[in-house]
């Protein structure tokens, strides 16, 4: 009886053995391929300007350009302080290409026709700047339009010549 027992055993063994290895043996599994993905939240800035139609010339007394219409639009994904400048790279704003200058001192600039203020602000940019627009902006998008005039408050002593020089414009959100 132990014997058949065993035997019994033994065949139990067998079987179940078979038939789980032809279960395995029937499953087949392809490769693993992971895909990555990713977004951008979108924030963006840019800043375009609209020169005056002549840019090239200052005219009247005192000598004036503009208006030169600042336009900023954004994307954001939390409130953001928004500032734009105009400036000039050093504090020598106009030269004439023979040791004169017309410093930044002198270059007036006036948001949205108010009071004129001079190219004399610190900024990110430069020493020499003007802040034409800061807010702060909690919603989604920024539309923002600044009109902007120059003119010039040039002393009497400034030698007679052609005057050229480049007002640079950025904005910052932060």
């Amino acid at each position: 009886m132990r014997v058949f027992r065993r035997l019994y055993l033994l065949l139990f063994v067998l079987v179940s053995v078979t038939f789980l290895a032809n279960g395995a043996a029937a499953q087949i599994n392809s490769n693993q391929y992971a895909l990555s993905l990713t977004y951008s939240s979108g924030e963006q800035l840019t800043l375009n300007v609209l020169p005056p139609a002549d840019p090239t010339v200052f005219t009247g007394t005192p000598p004036t350009a503009g208006p030169i219409v600042v336009s900023a639009t954004g994307s954001f994904t939390q409130t953001r302080q928004v500032s734009i400048y105009a400036y000039f790279a050093s504090g020598n704003a106009l030269s004439d290409g023979n040791g004169h200058f017309i410093g930044s001192a002198q270059v007036l600039g006036s948001v949205a026709g108010g009071p004129s203020s001079s190219f004399v602000a610190i900024s990110p940019y430069s020493n020499f700047s003007l802040l034409l627009y800061q807010a702060g902006i909690s919603g989604p998008f920024l539309t923002e339009n600044v009109p902007l005039s120059l003119s010039f408050s040039a002393p009497a002593s400034i030698a007679a010549g052609d005057y050229s020089g480049t007002l640079f414009f950025q904005a910052q959100a932060i």
